[in-house]
């Protein structure tokens, strides 16, 4: 067994708990994003503006919020995947999933495969999105210094070494203190 700064077990338990997670994540803000579309549109509230591949089209008002809709989500995504997955290698394989899976609900839903190039254009480039932007997230957050109890530490090291100005000056005025030691600081310890 080598020495490395990670060691990397599969965890089938783990991955499928972050799968489950993420892709509840997403669906749950794409519900409400396209609740608010449909709202602010007048529409009636359906599944159909989310499982049925037909309904993001270009030729309609209700069609292009829609599809901004999907391309907001996909920025949401990008936060799930940061609060989710962590790992930037690993971005690609969830956002990947969530619109496989995504396909297989909307072929299954609607009982016919997906033939539309702006559905297609449209989910390959939230993928994208939320994969690059997911990418960043945790590339970022990966970039972050590592603090070992930092508040404990720098507030005991700001009050074993602080040092009172008047007990310098006067040390420098009096010759260095008690005993000719010559100009040894004193050190106030705040308890």
């Amino acid at each position: 067994m080598s020495n490395s700064f990670r060691i990397h077990h599969f965890d089938p338990t783990l991955t499928l708990l972050q799968i489950t997670c993420y892709q509840s994540s997403a669906y749950l803000t794409l519900s409400i994003v396209v609740l608010l579309v449909e709202m602010l549109s007048g529409s009636d509230i359906t599944l159909d503006h989310i499982l049925n591949w037909t309904n993001i089209r270009l030729d309609t008002v209700l069609g292009w919020f829609i599809l901004f809709a999907f391309l907001l989500n996909a920025g949401l995504c990008s936060a799930h995947l940061l609060l989710i997955v962590q790992r930037t290698r690993q971005c690609l394989d969830f956002a990947a999933t969530f619109y496989f899976f995504h396909l297989f609900l909307c072929w299954t839903y609607t009982g016919a495969f997906p033939t539309s190039p702006v559905w297609w254009v449209t989910i390959v480039s939230c993928a994208a999105a939320s994969t690059i932007g997911g990418e960043y997230l945790c590339y970022q957050k990966e970039l972050e210094p590592i603090l070992v109890n930092s508040a404990i530490t720098v507030a005991g090291m700001r009050r074993k070494t602080s040092v009172r100005s008047e007990d310098v000056e006067l040390q420098r005025l009096t010759g260095g203190g008690s005993g000719g030691s010559g100009g040894a600081a004193v050190l106030d310890v705040d308890d």
